[in-house]
C-alpha cells in the first residue's frame, strides 16, 4: 500500500529531480526549524531542545541522503547494468532497462530502451539487405557457371 502511494505522488506531484531534490531539502531544513520554534515556546531547557533538534535533524539528513541515493543512483545503476551487458558478454541486445521512477531517470530508460528498438530495426534492415545482396551474387555467379 506504501509503494503505490509513493508510485502515485511520484507520478503526479514529485515527477522531476528537481522536485525531488527540492522537497528533500525543504523537509530536512524545515521540519526541524518548526520542530525548534514551537518546543522553544514550550520548555525552558533551551539546551535540551537544541540537542534534540540536532539529533533530529541528523537522522532527517541521514534519511534524505539514503532517499536521494535510492531516487538517483537505483536508476542509473540499472541502465548501466543494460550498457554493460550489451556491450560484453553475449552482446544481447534483446535486453531493456527497468524504468525505476516517473522522473528524468525513468524517461532516460524509456529512450534507452526506444533506442534499442530502433537499432534492431537498423540491425534487421541491414541483415536483409546483406541478405538479399548475397542472393543477387549467388545468381550471378551460377549464371557465370
Amino acid at each position: 500500500m506504501f509503494i503505490q502511494a509513493y508510485t502515485n505522488l511520484e507520478k503526479h506531484v514529485f515527477n522531476t529531480l528537481n522536485k525531488k531534490l527540492f522537497g528533500n531539502l525543504l523537509f530536512v531544513n524545515l521540519l526541524p526549524a518548526i520542530t525548534l520554534i514551537y518546543l522553544s515556546f514550550k520548555h525552558e531547557n533551551k539546551y535540551f531542545i537544541w540537542g534534540g533538534v540536532v539529533a533530529l535533524m541528523f537522522c532527517i539528513s541521514t534519511g534524505t541522503f539514503i532517499f536521494l541515493r535510492y531516487l538517483i543512483v537505483r536508476p542509473v545503476r540499472e541502465i548501466n547494468k543494460c550498457i554493460i551487458n550489451i556491450a560484453t558478454g553475449e552482446k544481447d541486445l534483446t535486453i531493456n532497462a527497468v524504468r525505476c521512477s516517473y522522473d528524468e531517470m525513468g524517461d532516460l530508460a524509456d529512450n534507452f530502451n526506444h533506442f534499442l528498438v530502433t537499432f534492431r530495426g537498423t540491425i534487421e534492415d541491414i541483415r536483409s539487405v546483406v541478405l538479399q545482396m548475397s542472393t543477387e551474387v549467388a545468381k550471378i555467379t551460377d549464371k557465370d557457371k
